[in-house]
């Protein structure tokens, strides 16, 4: 069965978190599924982590992470696939993958994509909220079917990079408190 390594990341000693042990490797933690983990559910589970690893580390402000017993969530919740895309976003080659992530992050909250409209408005404000669904919106026409690409579409303009972080910040404000709303 695979392994994966989430770098950047230190353990004083190895950890376990919801069926996966953490065991501590030169240049991060070295993650490896439990006892009879079948490869499915160890992909999935270890993508989950790294999400929840990667909104600790920016909550933390940190870089590598100290990794200790308690410092992530007993297991997965209704976060986790928030927490997923996250990752996504930050781990990101170019922006349009990140923005892209970004969305599903926001239709990761309770009431999904039906209300992203709400939940960005809420947590970016109308008008980066407005952008950002414009953005994706153009992204969608551009990626449509040949019917839609005989339209002449608009390429979506670069963001500068303080609107990129305040949607990072504004996803990170949404993991902690969009789920008791």
């Amino acid at each position: 069965m695979n392994e994966r390594v989430l770098p950047g990341v230190r353990l004083a000693s190895e950890l376990c978190w919801d069926g996966l042990r953490l065991v501590p490797a030169q240049g991060g933690a070295r993650v490896c599924p439990g006892a009879e983990m079948e490869e499915k559910a160890f992909q999935r589970k270890a993508s989950v982590l790294k999400g929840y690893v990667a909104l600790l580390a920016a909550r933390r402000g940190e870089g590598p992470l100290a990794l200790e017993e308690g410092a992530l969530p007993e297991g997965e919740g209704p976060d986790a696939l928030l927490a997923v895309w996250y990752s996504r976003a930050r781990e990101a080659a170019g922006q349009r993958e990140r923005l892209m992530a970004y969305y599903n992050a926001f239709g990761a909250l309770p009431g999904g994509f039906a209300r992203v409209r709400e939940h960005t408005a809420a947590f970016l404000g109308r008008e980066l909220a407005e952008k950002l669904l414009g953005y994706v919106r153009d992204v969608r026409e551009e990626e449509g079917d040949l019917a839609e690409k005989s339209r002449p579409g608009r390429l979506p303009s670069p963001w500068p990079q303080e609107e990129l972080e305040a949607v990072d910040r504004a996803v990170l404000r949404a993991a902690a408190e969009g789920f008791s709303r």
